[in-house]
């Protein structure tokens, strides 16, 4: 199937076990789901928007190519492996949903509307929490890979994490505020976890897994507060660290010439 711009797939039900190639601007899914266990590849500088309750299940492969561009707006995207080779990206424009043991690859996420993230991985990519956006993390939600979610010193990225946020290989949360009070950050054996300029309300932040402990690297202004509990690990401080109402339990800080606490 070949969408060559201005193409529209609408109000039915696609199967594709092949290949979908995006070419031009104007493509869309609306109102369709897709069941997906071959190639949907976006093209060099094309535009294609998922909208109007539109879902991609299966387990194939999304491809974004450099200077393409993928809107979701209302859209579901289950157990694909999505592969952003470009650094326009992802634009979220309305309230959609990522989830499903989908993976998410490099590239770069514009979070304009509410984005749910729900048993997935995110391996390299940068999300940009905007400030008319926010993003939902629920079940078991994994960064990996240099993958980093970051806002703005003026206006930091909301995240809300109602499961458990999985640090499993280095990741970064930039000016960002977690609220994590029934949540659980969790940062696995050797691996490094970042905050610079990032505020985290609440709930547990488990240093460790079951092969040994994490780091906590702060390398900006950040705040761990509310009732939050620090459970064991390496915590790094290279900046200011401001501890408010909570508790630090089998945790070494490491308070380095560069950073207060």
């Amino acid at each position: 199937l070949d969408l060559q711009g201005s193409n529209f797939v609408k109000d039915g039900a696609l199967d594709n076990s092949g290949n979908v190639y995006v070419t031009g601007l104007g493509n869309a899914f609306d109102k369709e789901t897709i069941t997906n266990t071959g190639t949907i590849e976006v093209r060099s500088n094309a535009g294609f928007t998922i909208d109007q309750g539109s879902s991609i299940g299966g387990s194939g492969t999304i491809k974004i190519d450099a200077g393409a561009t993928l809107t979701l707006d209302d859209a579901t995207i289950s157990g694909n492996t999505i592969d952003d080779n470009s650094s326009t990206g992802i634009d979220v424009a309305g309230a959609s949903t990522i989830n499903g043991s989908a993976t998410l690859n490099d590239g770069t996420v514009n979070v304009d509307a509410k984005l749910t993230l729900d048993t997935m991985t995110v391996s390299g990519t940068t999300i940009n929490d905007n400030s008319g956006g926010s993003i939902e993390l629920d079940h078991t939600v994994e960064l990996t890979g240099g993958a980093t979610v970051q806002g703005s010193s003026n206006a930091l990225g909301a995240i809300t994490n109602l499961g458990t946020l999985e640090i499993s290989g280095t990741a970064e949360l930039l000016d960002d505020s977690l609220i994590n009070r029934a949540g659980i950050i969790q940062v696995d054996d050797t691996v490094t976890l970042t905050l610079d300029g990032t505020v985290i309300t609440g709930g547990a932040i488990n240093d460790y897994d079951a092969k040994g402990v994490g780091i906590i690297h702060v390398i900006g202004d950040s705040t761990i507060n509310c009732g939050a509990t620090l459970t064991k690990g390496t915590v790094n401080v290279d900046a200011k660290l401001t501890l408010d109402t909570m508790t630090v339990s089998d945790t070494t800080i490491n308070d380095n010439s560069d950073g207060s606490i």
